[in-house]
């Protein structure tokens, strides 16, 4: 990892949408009662050192922190300032009007006037997402929406200042930020040589899952989830990318796809010390080809819609039922694909295919619905990011046969202490040690051959599915 410094472009994109102005230092937070419940605050405010700057169309909202209360109005709704007597370089500004705190009671629903007390303490949040007074602990900083531009880095950086009291010398509101700003310049290979795709899809995770999508403003707290940007804005990309505070042992998981259907991969270590919020850090990646979208022949004999049978933007079939139940017949190799069903489902796989599904998930999952498989042929399923590769979530999974003797073969994330066996089912839950005649539809006998353990973090797990004497 290449460490770079990208404040610069980024300060001087931000720097353009700024206004004049100038602050002779920073002076403390004042507040004075204008009227009954209504108080004048002039809050001088600093952001040094961090890649943004305040623009008159920023909204900070303000909180004390001793009565849990958001500056609002009578009815709940937020009272945002807004930045005034911007400096020169963007950095400061005055933070000025007319506010009054109210509180949700819970038992009353109604809003409480709350009066401030001299010693109280308050934070201001510079771009809250998702701001509800009612529950101030639900609000948060939100970094979905990405597409990897430096105007979209700056539309997702977040900020903080917190702890400062009102009339009280040396008490100064300075924001912090609330993630990194990382850049990235991405680079493919393929067969050993340079390609240049178009890309239509980036996601970005973390082996240890301390990558955040959301960032909860007063407790710190994080959602972990995927940062996915679609259509992103070439290989020379700007992020603001929050993560969780341990996160120095974790990798960065790097996963592009480009128009044509093809598939890229890339892992990057941790800075030194991981990602601290504030901080700028940049990346040279490259990434290799790791496989083609390749879909299988698809058709329904439930009397379904068959639009339905064209995935969609994440490349998974929805299939819903028809009078509640569905069938449909999966033909041939799928690689990229995966199926969710919503009703009680009969799903044959034919064709001697082959089917890899290597992102998080299953290639099939039927979701509170039972589900039978039927073999045609004999059919293989890799799943090698997950440990069931076909899935009756909160129902009960069987296999059968149009009439011969095929095998299922499965391969899936498995280790001495946790496997599935590749499948999973109420009746099913080889974690706790299920037997797989359990799998066995009416008529039909199921025999698991021993594991093959691949060497890499999977297992080949061999299902032979037979009619019943």
């Amino acid at each position: 990892m290449k460490r770079i410094h990208i404040l610069s472009a980024l300060l001087a994109l931000a720097l353009c949408a700024c206004g004049c102005g100038f602050l002779n230092g920073l002076d403390n937070p004042k507040m004075e009662e204008e009227s009954s419940g209504v108080y004048r605050v002039t809050i001088p405010a600093a952001m040094a050192e961090l890649p943004t700057t305040f623009r008159t169309t920023d909204k900070i909202y303000l909180y004390n922190n001793t009565k849990d209360a958001f500056a609002s109005d009578k009815s709940g709704n937020p009272t945002a300032l807004r930045p005034a007597e911007i400096g020169d370089d963007g950095t400061t500004c005055v933070l000025s009007g007319s506010v009054s705190f109210y509180k949700y009671n819970d038992n009353t629903e109604r809003w409480s006037l709350v009066t401030p007390g001299e010693a109280d303490t308050y934070s201001l949040f510079y771009n809250l997402s998702d701001i509800d007074p009612e529950d101030p602990y639900a609000c948060y900083f939100n970094y979905e929406g990405q597409d990897g531009s430096a105007e979209s880095a700056l539309a997702h950086y977040y900020a903080y200042a917190s702890g400062f009291k009102m009339n009280t010398v040396g008490s100064t509101a300075r924001f912090s930020g609330v993630q990194s700003m990382v850049s990235m310049v991405l680079s493919f290979r393929r067969d050993g040589a340079t390609v240049n795709p178009t890309l239509k899809r980036l996601t970005i995770s973390t082996g240890e899952g301390t990558l955040a999508r959301i960032v909860y403003a007063l407790t710190s707290e994080v959602r972990p989830d995927d940062l996915v940007l679609t259509n992103p804005a070439g290989t020379e990309l700007y992020l603001s990318m929050a993560f969780e505070p341990d996160n120095e042992f974790d990798h960065l998981i790097l996963q592009a796809q480009d128009t044509q259907g093809n598939f890229y991969d890339a892992v990057a270590q941790m800075p030194p010390g991981g990602f601290v919020p504030g901080g700028s850090y940049g990346y040279d990646i490259p990434f290799d080809y790791s496989m083609s979208l390749k879909a299988p022949t698809v058709t329904r004999s439930d009397g379904g819609s068959e639009d339905q049978l064209t995935p969609n933007a994440d490349n998974t079939y929805e299939i819903k039922p028809k009078g509640g139940k569905i069938a449909i017949r999966i033909d041939g190799d799928c690689s990229g694909y995966n199926f969710v069903l919503t009703g009680k489902s009969t799903v044959t796989l034919a064709g001697n295919g082959t089917a890899y599904y290597p992102f998080y998930g299953c290639f099939i999952a039927s979701l509170f619905n039972d589900l039978t498989v039927v073999l045609d042929s004999d059919y293989t399923v890799k799943c090698p990011n997950w440990m069931s590769a076909i899935m009756a979530d909160v129902a009960n999974l069987k296999l059968s046969t149009t009439g011969g003797t095929y095998k299922l073969t499965i391969v899936a994330q498995s280790s001495e202490t946790y496997t599935m066996k590749g499948l999973k089912g109420d009746n099913y839950y080889a974690v706790f040690g299920a037997d797989p005649a359990d799998l066995a539809a009416n008529g039909f006998t199921v025999t698991l051959s021993s594991e093959q353990d691949n060497g890499d973090g999977t297992g080949t797990f061999v299902y032979t599915v037979a009619p019943a004497n």
